[in-house]
């Protein structure tokens, strides 16, 4: 069974061939895919996002995030983040994607207050994962989707 978020946040899940064997008359038949679509709210949950403590004149250990992303050939992933209101600090953020070997990458995030970025994500089923560092001498709680 393959599993991929779709753009709109949606989860669907498609049965391959060779996934459905046995099945009878009335039935999806190998030759025809199945979709499955989450409902609403399974697909706010399915927001891969959390929070990340920065710390000063250290990068903080990766956070992963609260689910994963299956990719596909050409496959991008978008992350946005945001350093808590009323704290009067900024952060930089790094955040995960893959390089054209299909290995783990770092990618730069953007330092402030907030954030966004697009990073190549490919044929890989992964969990996001985001780390930050304080540019102040105080912590910076960052809050993050992707």
């Amino acid at each position: 069974m393959r599993i991929r978020r779709l753009f709109t946040g949606a989860l669907m899940a498609t049965a391959l061939a060779g996934g459905l064997a046995g099945a009878s008359a009335g039935t999806a038949s190998a030759a025809e895919p199945v979709e499955v679509q989450a409902s609403a709210q399974s697909a706010k949950a399915a927001n891969c996002g959390g929070r990340v403590v920065g710390y000063p004149g250290k990068w903080s250990p990766a956070v992963k995030g609260r689910c994963s992303f299956a990719g596909y050939p050409g496959a991008k992933k978008g992350y946005s983040w945001k350093v808590q209101s009323g704290q009067n600090t900024t952060a930089c953020v790094k955040v995960l994607g893959f390089n054209s070997k299909n290995k783990p990458t770092w990618y730069n995030a953007g330092c402030g207050g907030s954030g966004k970025v697009t990073v190549s994500w490919g044929n890989n089923l992964a969990t996001p994962k985001v780390k930050a560092i304080s540019q102040t001498p105080h912590l910076a709680l960052v809050a993050w989707s992707g």
